[in-house]
């Protein structure tokens, strides 16, 4: 088993540890903890209606609840967190739900730097959707961190162990996280979009020895699985200990698009296992250098367990920066042209289909596979098109690449071709039309 193999099977082989560490919040207090408190009654609030709207920023050393049935407006207010005491310490999340749904908007949630003992079975989140649907609009969740090594402190928690639930997250920012940007799990429809996650705590001890997976889909054990739709984000990882930007785990029908993914020396860029029906189209992925003090172990823009392959579907998604772009996985040209000009008969007709392919050899094939071109009109191998149309007509047309791996993208192109009707004069006409003009 060559290295390569042996990294891979690692990263897949510590998953399954690093989801369970990630279990919904505990009803466990850490000593000197008082319990859940009702946001409406532990901040200064206002409420008419269903809607809870925060007077002024709010702190707390417990769990703040949402009542059922409510909504929260923190009207541009933040929640911050705090430890308890010298000895005591904050455990579990700081906003969470205390019926099936919960809905927050114009909020901060930030942490404070807490200290205290890994505690997998309560973990810290800044808000926690435990068995609820609902919605984020412009939320911003900042340092859910204890500056620690331990598999907990995430931003974003959604959980579904109970059954099927939807949450829609949209203009949040998630920043200075510990473990996990946005952590969803279970039979849970996440959509997301328009959002930016990470980059997380920098300052963990022993850098590389954490996972910071920024955005991770999937758990041990689902339902149905975690899926939903990941588009028009930005998201930045970390280096180090196959930290991901995104880790899809266990997940099934999820559609990631249009994102831009980075970072220092992010050592996955999109990470599939144990996963069905993921699409993957049209992302920048992308990182910079590594930074000294971290190790280079994997540095792949996408990759797939051999249980993922065939349920991966990888569609003109830009890479920049990796040691291999694609592991275990391949992704078919991508046809960058769009449309074709018309043309008149009896012109040139020069024009070119240009497209890109990420797999290891950049020769492309091109060819017509359905339709006609215009008569006259020639496309060659390479992509040009060249000739001059001599009948006129509307033409629709497909054309195929191929790269070498034997990836194909097709694409149908319409063209029509005109004639033009060029009026000529004779040059006893323009003579006359000359000498009738009196000179000045």
């Amino acid at each position: 088993m060559d290295m390569k193999t042996k990294l891979v099977l690692a990263v897949v082989a510590a998953a399954p540890a690093l989801l369970l560490a990630a279990a919904p919040a505990g009803t466990a207090l850490a000593a000197g903890q008082a319990p859940a408190a009702s946001v409406q009654t532990a901040c200064d609030v206002t409420t008419s209606g269903a809607t809870i709207t925060l007077v002024r920023d709010c702190d707390t050393t417990s769990t703040l609840t949402v009542p059922a049935g409510f909504s929260v407006d923190g009207a541009g207010h933040t929640i911050t967190a705090h430890d308890p005491g010298p000895r005591a310490f904050f455990q579990g999340p700081v906003l969470t739900n205390a019926g099936d749904s919960m809905s927050l908007q114009d909020l901060a949630v930030r942490g404070t730097g807490f200290a205290g003992t890994c505690d997998n079975a309560n973990p810290r989140y800044g808000v926690l959707f435990n068995n609820a649907s609902g919605s984020m609009t412009n939320v911003d969740v900042v340092d859910i961190t204890q500056h620690a090594a331990c598999l907990t402190g995430s931003g974003i928690g959604v959980t579904a162990a109970s059954g099927p639930q939807t949450v829609t997250i949209t203009n949040a920012t998630v920043t200075g996280f510990q473990r996990s940007a946005l952590l969803a799990t279970g039979d849970a429809t996440v959509n997301v979009a328009d959002s930016t996650f990470g980059p997380p705590d920098l300052t963990v001890p022993d850098p590389g020895a954490l996972a910071q997976d920024t955005v991770q889909y999937g758990s041990a054990a689902p339902l149905g699985g975690t899926g939903g739709t990941f588009t028009g984000n930005t998201v930045i990882g970390a280096a180090g200990s196959a930290s991901a930007d995104m880790l899809i785990d266990n997940a099934a029908n999820l559609t990631v698009s249009g994102n831009t993914f980075g970072g220092a020396g992010t050592d996955v860029g999109i990470s599939v296992s144990l996963s069905t029906g993921i699409t993957v189209e049209y992302n920048n992925i992308a990182r910079t250098a590594t930074p000294p003090s971290s190790a280079d172990s994997n540095g792949y823009g996408a990759r797939s367990d051999d249980n993922s392959r065939s349920q991966t579907t990888l569609t003109c998604n830009a890479f920049q920066g990796w040691n291999d772009n694609l592991d275990n996985l391949a992704q078919p040209p991508c046809i960058t042209t769009t449309s074709l000009p018309d043309g008149i008969v009896g012109d040139n007709y020069p024009a070119t289909l240009d497209a890109y392919t990420e797999n290891c050899c950049p020769d492309l094939i091109w060819t017509v596979t359905a339709g006609s071109l215009p008569p006259g009109i020639t496309l060659h191998p390479d992509g040009t098109l060249t000739g001059a149309p001599d009948k006129v007509g509307a033409y629709t047309f497909t054309v195929q690449v191929q790269d070498t791996s034997g990836g194909k993208s097709t694409r149908v192109f319409a063209v029509t071709i005109r004639r033009i009707t060029r009026r000529t004069f004779s040059s006893s006409l323009v003579r006359r039309r000359f000498s009738s003009c009196s000179p000045p």
